[in-house]
């Protein structure tokens, strides 16, 4: 695109988001003092209109733009890098607070994200299965149930209920949970296809329970926890015009939490880094909801912001891009501190 078309296509998305009004070019002369006439800004909305990144909603009224050209708004900012450091302030308090669990740290994240970017923001935890394993108990539940509970090295607490085909002894769940823990310290729950290869002396009763917890382990697809903060904004956004009320199916997606994480992780799957997608989400009825995404603690997991198309962008990917550098540092430290307590225990 040319230079002089781009850049005024900028400054009627950046104009629209601002005032959620059609855009006129005599509107682009004064609020951004173009050295250009009114008519030659005139022609090249024209042409822009012609290509498909603006709409006249009537033959009288200024322009607004397509979701392509919200999509190119928004990937040039996604080129523009890291955001300015001051940019992060208004989030150094809150995570500088004495926190007593990840899923607070997470949570908070999640807020932050809404606050700054004034739309829903969310975070998707690490995937349990993915992480290494501090300490592992079973615990019997019931006739044949057996709970095994597990502590991640970033402190999350996960669990899956078990059901054997006999029920077991105390003392044989008490000797299959040592077992257990020797097998699994220090490993992730994605290593058991292998361990349960690689062993081959499950003998007596403790060690055959051990295999059915394993077995049940290696079906497990893992907890997948979504944090979700701001629902407020994002009701207030597509209230607001030019929206017509939140979308049924962005409403059904939320409510359906694993198929809302599914989507956003299949969209960082095809894509490294942050992510924006603009009424471009491979779900029909989402033609009017963007999404800016980022992946954080080494691509572990992800977490972003939801918003209409008229979102702000420059202020979404500074939220995101902010909050996973915090979260991941904060995370990090988190697991350093873990295996410290660790070796201060042996």
């Amino acid at each position: 695109m040319l230079d002089r078309r781009g850049l005024i296509l900028k400054e009627v998305v950046d104009r629209y988001i601002k005032t959620r009004k059609p855009v006129s070019s005599k509107e682009l002369v004064e609020e951004y003092g173009h050295r250009w006439c009114s008519a030659t800004v005139r022609n090249e909305l024209a042409a822009l209109e012609r290509e498909g990144y603006l709409y006249k909603p009537s033959p009288s009224a200024g322009r607004v733009p397509t979701a392509k050209g919200f999509r190119y708004f928004a990937r040039w900012l996604l080129e523009l890098g890291e955001s300015r450091e001051e940019e992060g302030k208004y989030l150094v308090e809150p995570f500088q607070r004495r926190l007593h669990d990840v899923e607070e740290l997470l949570r908070l994240g999640a807020l932050a994200l809404a606050t700054m970017a004034r739309e829903a923001g969310f975070v998707i935890a690490p995937s349990l299965k993915r992480l290494r394993l501090l300490k592992t108990h079973l615990e019997p539940i019931g006739r044949k149930g057996i709970l095994l509970i597990i502590l991640t090295e970033l402190g999350l607490v996960g669990s899956l209920l078990v059901r054997l085909p006999r029920h077991p002894c105390l003392e044989d769940v008490v000797e299959a949970g040592a077992i257990l823990d020797r097998l699994l310290r220090r490993r992730s729950l994605s290593q058991v296809p292998e361990l349960l290869e690689a062993e081959t002396g499950w003998y007596g009763r403790p060690r055959r329970i051990v295999r059915e917890v394993l077995e049940a382990v290696a079906r497990w697809p893992g907890e997948r926890k979504l944090f979700l903060r701001g629902l407020q904004y994002l009701y207030a956004s597509f209230s607001s015009p030019p929206g017509r009320g939140l979308p049924r199916e962005l409403l059904r997606l939320l409510g359906e939490e694993q198929s809302f994480v599914e989507l956003v992780l299949e969209i960082h799957r095809t894509g490294t880094g942050a992510q924006v997608r603009v009424g471009d989400l491979p779900v029909p009825g989402l033609e009017e909801v963007s999404l800016v995404s980022a992946p954080y603690l080494s691509g572990m997991r992800v977490l972003g912001v939801i918003g209409p198309l008229w979102l702000d962008y420059a202020l979404a990917l500074s939220a995101v891009r902010y909050v996973a550098k915090r979260l991941s540092g904060h995370l990090a430290l988190w697991e350093e501190a873990c295996e410290s307590q660790e070796v201060s225990a042996r």
